[in-house]
């Protein structure tokens, strides 16, 4: 990524502003507007009328252009004279006005950056080693991969209504400066037998009941690496964290089938023993806990629904059945 991309949209941003102008007019309603301006990166606050923009930047790296204009924003447009640097590379401008939005992020645009998909169920900022391209002990430098997975996802429409939102880092050596073991997927450069490559991990996570990774492919060469994340992502069956307790976490990759419940990460031998047992396992759940807000029940069914959809057809009625007692 000696060359930053250009994560800009040109399109959107035109969809952007018209969506911004329709809410200011009364003729979009704050529930739809919601749902667009977190696809943008743009959170409420608890203060009427200013907003948090959230500005993606992949792997860490700023060049003097993006610096200068992310300066300006900061100035021009955010009520506070200092922005926040957050944990996964990205940059946070608070008290920001409505109708300084569209020039924030035109500006911030002049120089590539974006503010898409920099919250909400999507996959988030793709960081990396704050070393990449000078450490000593890097095996590879991990730029233009970090470049070609942003890239890869930014966008995509099957990635624009996950679950629960994804986390992907990269490191350029055993030393796993990314921290890996806290994502979803994680790729960390290792040499092997002479060759380099990568080792792929996924399944990490923190919250109330944080989890380390499991690694599902031991050496990848590079040229395999993006596609063994993508059926990561893609097949990233459920992860309902926002109900109380967590349910439970699976996804099939590298033709390992891999399930959290309640913090423990297991693995089952074939598809259908992993379609069995979350449908036992989530069933019980969900009816141990069936006080929980409706629309916390809604949201597992609808989880429940998608394992019904991508695993093993076989336990299809054990889902169906739950659903109907939970409800």
């Amino acid at each position: 990524m000696s060359d930053l991309a250009n994560l800009v949209d040109a399109a959107e941003m035109v969809r952007l502003e018209a969506a911004i102008g329709q809410f200011q007019s009364g003729e979009m309603d704050a529930e739809r507007f919601t749902a667009v301006r977190l696809q943008h990166g743009i959170y409420g606050q608890r203060q009427d009328d200013v907003y948090m923009v959230r500005v993606k930047i992949p792997g860490g790296l700023l060049n003097r252009d993006r610096l200068v204009a992310l300066a300006d924003t900061i100035e021009k447009y955010s009520g506070i004279e200092f922005a926040s640097i957050t944990t996964r590379q990205d940059i946070q401008l608070h008290f920001v006005p409505i109708n300084k939005v569209i020039p924030l992020v035109h500006r911030l645009a002049e120089t590539g950056l974006t503010t898409r998909e920099a919250c909400g169920n999507t996959i988030r900022n793709v960081t990396g080693c704050a070393l990449a391209g000078v450490c000593p002990r890097e095996h590879t430098d991990i730029r233009p991969v970090v470049d070609a997975t942003v890239m890869r996802f930014l966008r995509d429409p099957l990635t624009q209504h996950l679950p629960r939102k994804m986390k992907i880092s990269v490191s350029g050596c055993e030393a796993d400066c990314a921290q890996g073991m806290l994502h979803d997927i994680a790729a960390v450069a290792i040499e092997k037998e002479g060759k380099k490559g990568f080792k792929l991990m996924a399944g990490g996570g923190l919250g109330h009941k944080p989890r380390q990774a499991v690694t599902v492919a031991e050496f990848l060469d590079e040229t395999e690496l993006l596609a063994a994340m993508e059926q990561d992502a893609q097949r990233w069956v459920v992860r309902v964290l926002d109900t109380n307790p967590p349910i439970a976490n699976a996804f099939v990759t590298g033709g390992k089938y891999i399930y959290v419940f309640t913090g423990l990460i297991k693995q089952a031998a074939t598809e259908d023993e992993l379609a069995f047992v979350l449908s036992h396992e989530l069933g019980h759940s969900l009816l141990k806990h069936k006080e929980r807000r409706k629309e916390d029940v809604t949201t597992t069914i609808g989880s429940i629904a998608v394992l019904a959809a991508l695993l093993s057809k076989k336990h299809k009625e054990d889902y169906v059945d739950f659903a109907k007692i939970v409800m």
